[in-house]
């Protein structure tokens, strides 16, 4: 249970005077990853959304860059939805709570889309960033976002995200430490993100305004619909890795 410090800092809200402080190194770091972004015309201008992304690379540069270029981009600042490692100390959770982060929740995501933002999360967990390299193999999706989405009638933008894995590849995870740190400890076969490029396709929305929000009870739809988007997200993967070649040249 987080304490009453931590519980205040998170509802603190957003910063953007302190995003701004790393909007040039993320600039250079977009650079040096020379990422190239397409389906920019899939971000809804206004009003709520969620970006459902597959998760690549144990460094987080997947929601940075991906941030950065909403933010850019689209000029909105989405919300990301991160895990409660983040929210275990006061200086962490002050930090996610400046940057826009939550602790991952039906229940915070649905707060954010009824505040007509856009809200990140990647349905993959932690495992989805923490493993060995697995040549974009999309790992199965958690339901809650699907659930938010019927229940709110946002629509689901799924993101396919390119280069993490060659970038910030995990050598191995030490699974006894999950108890104490509530995820696993990983040894990154890397520190400095090595040189490869990146790509980020967002692609068509998927609708949920004709849903009844008693439809998110029913568990067999629900995960067609989450299979659906994962689905999506692997045959873009796979289209991006063709139209990228080899990651380095």
């Amino acid at each position: 249970v987080a304490s009453p410090a931590v519980a205040k800092l998170q509802k603190d809200g957003l910063d953007p005077e302190f995003i701004a402080k790393f909007l040039p190194t993320l600039r250079a770091l977009r650079g040096y990853t020379r990422l190239k972004v397409d389906g920019l015309e899939n971000i809804p201008k206004t009003g709520a959304a969620i970006l459902a992304a597959n998760h690549t690379g144990w460094l987080g540069l997947d929601y940075a860059l991906t941030a950065l270029v909403v933010l850019d981009e689209a000029q909105r600042t989405p919300r990301g939805m991160v895990h409660e490692a983040w929210f275990l100390t006061p200086a962490t959770a002050q930090f996610a709570a400046k940057m826009g982060l939550s602790r991952v929740s039906k229940e915070a995501m649905a707060k954010q889309v009824r505040e007509d933002h856009l809200v990140m999360v990647f349905p993959e967990g932690e495992h989805g960033a923490f493993r060995a390299s697995s040549n974009y193999e999309v790992l199965e999706f958690a339901r809650g976002f699907v659930r938010v989405a019927m229940q709110t009638g946002a629509p689901v933008v799924p993101v396919a995200i390119l280069g993490g894995e060659e970038s910030n590849p995990v050598d191995k995870t030490i699974q006894s430490y999950e108890q104490l740190l509530k995820l696993p400890l990983i040894i990154p076969a890397n520190l400095i993100p090595k040189p490869v490029k990146w790509r980020i396709r967002f692609l068509p929305a998927l609708e949920f305004d004709a849903f009844e929000p008693e439809d998110a009870d029913d568990a067999k739809r629900v995960h067609a619909i989450a299979r659906d988007v994962q689905q999506r997200i692997q045959k873009a993967l796979r289209d991006l890795q063709k139209e990228r070649g080899n990651p380095y040249l």
